[in-house]
């Protein structure tokens, strides 16, 4: 059944279609203008465009949140700033939880668990969402920071661990997180913190592991990128403002950012606003998956791509196409298919 689901590139020309070979009975016909699939009793056809706002295409965002005490300010910022980062994401599709860095065993520990939005029954915020920007900025700024003084009241751990939590919270997709994780849609994890993993890199996880662990989860249904509002490897006036408080460059989360394609910004930004539209349009960017309305017969999928790009491969899982780069902006792909 596999073979059915595999829609590879691997074509020979004949005529004006490239056929897939070893894989599934799937057309697939060069960037001809001119070109037209017709359509069969029942079959569906649906046109999608890769272009600046993201239409067609989802993704689930994870925040992972330092919430050792010294954040209370940067959390405060990342909380002010959220529509910037939607404004970025343009008409993707997009989904928010949000976690935190510790994973310790004390009362504050949520080893990659979704936190509850503020005022909202839901540990998922979407664009339909009751005043999401407010329930976003009021789960994200942590009163257990506020509140924390090291003697009267405990406070969260101060071993961040973004990338640990981040792979818990993957690991927990299909049980108490699964909400968030939507078939079809990509993953993109955003971290804010002013350490490195295990705050000074010592018994540090690898950005690879991560990697693993949700290829392990996913296989190849799905894209993960990273991202980072950190203090930037080699920032040395951000590093020297943040050292008072035990600041550390963020070298595990901007070689996570690296390893998958994302970008990072500066935690000593006074406004996230920049760094956040900068983060949310690398997302929109590197969406490379469209979902149809139903789910199809793999052996009746037809597929135009325009202009042809003989690069690009997909796979089919659902009613999800996932490719395996990005299309070129101004791409164009249609689908025809019969659903099952």
């Amino acid at each position: 059944m596999e073979s059915k689901l595999r829609m590879c590139l691997r074509g020979l020309l004949i005529s004006s279609v490239v056929w897939a070979t070893a894989c599934s009975d799937v057309k697939f016909t060069p960037g001809d203008e001119n070109a037209s699939l017709g359509l069969a009793d029942g079959a569906q056809k649906e046109t999608f465009s890769f272009d600046d706002d993201g239409a067609g295409s989802k993704v689930d965002v994870l925040f992972v949140v330092d919430n050792s005490g010294s954040m209370y300010e940067e959390q405060t910022r990342l909380g002010a700033a959220l529509n910037s980062f939607i404004t970025g994401l343009g008409n993707v599709d997009w989904q928010i939880g949000i976690t935190t860095t510790d994973i310790s065993n004390g009362p504050y520990g949520l080893k990659g668990s979704l936190l509850p939005f503020a005022g909202l029954n839901s540990k998922v915020l979407s664009k339909d969402s009751l005043d999401y920007a407010t329930a976003f900025k009021n789960t994200v700024v942590r009163q257990e920071v506020l509140t924390c003084d090291n003697v009267n009241v405990m406070c969260p751990s101060s071993d961040e661990r973004p990338l640990e939590a981040a792979m818990m919270a993957i690991e927990k997709s299909k049980g108490e997180n699964a909400g968030l994780f939507r078939a079809g849609a990509d993953v993109a994890v955003v971290i804010l913190s002013d350490e490195d993993e295990g705050s000074n890199g010592l018994n540090a996880i690898a950005a690879s592991a991560v990697i693993q662990a949700f290829a392990q989860t996913f296989g190849g249904s799905k894209s993960l990128t990273g991202y980072g509002i950190i203090i930037q490897p080699g920032n040395t006036a951000c590093y020297n403002q943040n050292t008072a408080g035990g600041g550390q460059y963020g070298t595990y989360a901007a070689g996570f950012a690296s390893l998958t394609g994302g970008v990072t910004g500066s935690i000593c930004d006074t406004d996230y606003g920049p760094a956040l539209t900068n983060i949310g349009n690398r997302v929109r960017e590197l969406t490379k998956s469209v979902n149809l309305r139903f789910a199809p017969n793999p052996d009746t999928v037809q597929i135009v791509i325009r202009p042809f790009d003989s690069s690009l491969t997909w796979e089919i899982h659902g009613t999800t196409i996932s490719f395996n780069k990005p299309p070129k902006r101004g791409t164009k792909v249609e689908v025809v298919y019969l659903p099952k």
